[in-house]
C-alpha cells in the first residue's frame, strides 16, 4: 500500500488532499477549494450538515497527515477513535466531530449553527494538538522527554 504522507502544513494542499478522497468515509467532489476552505464557505452559507462532512474529512485527511492514524476505505469512525487511544485529546475532539456527524450524514438531521460553530472554534486548538502530534512521530525522543518533563513537574 502506497502511503501518502507528507510534512504537516497548515495550508491545505489541495492535491495531497484529493489524493487521499478515496480513502475518505464519504464520496466527495474534487472542487477548487481545500476541505476547510470548503467546510468554511458551507458554513458562511449556513450549510452546517454539508460543512461537517467536509470538517470531518479534513480532519481525517490531517490527522492520517499527521501518521496519527492511517485512512483507509472501509474503516469505521470508531475504528480511528481507537487509533487515537494513546492521545486523548485528540480522541476526544475527533469524538465530538464524529458523533455530530453521524448524527447529520446517517441520523439525517439538520445541524444548527451552535453546533458546528462549537467545533468549529475549537478547530485552531485541535489543529496544533495534530501539529504537536505529528511532531512526536517525526521526533519520537520528544515523546519521551515530554512526559519526564511532565512527570517532573
Amino acid at each position: 500500500m502506497l502511503r501518502r504522507h507528507r510534512p504537516f502544513q497548515q495550508t491545505e494542499d489541495l492535491q495531497a488532499q484529493q489524493a487521499k478522497y478515496s480513502d475518505l468515509p464519504v464520496e466527495l467532489e474534487r472542487g477548487l477549494l481545500g476541505l476547510k476552505a470548503q467546510a468554511a464557505a458551507l458554513r458562511d452559507q449556513g450549510d452546517y450538515s454539508k460543512a461537517i462532512v467536509y470538517l470531518f474529512s479534513y480532519l481525517l485527511v490531517e490527522l492520517d497527515t499527521a501518521r496519527c492514524i492511517v485512512l483507509s476505505k472501509g474503516k469505521t469512525n470508531y475504528r480511528y477513535l481507537r487509533e487515537l487511544a494513546r492521545n486523548q485529546s485528540l480522541q476526544t475532539r475527533l469524538q465530538r466531530v464524529v458523533m455530530l456527524f453521524e448524527e447529520c450524514y446517517f441520523g439525517r438531521r439538520k445541524i444548527t449553527k451552535q453546533q458546528f460553530d462549537s467545533l468549529w472554534d475549537d478547530l485552531p486548538s485541535f489543529e496544533e494538538e495534530i501539529k504537536r502530534a505529528a511532531n512526536l512521530v517525526d521526533d519520537p525522543s520528544a515523546s519521551v522527554d515530554s512526559r519526564l518533563v511532565g512527570a517532573i513537574s
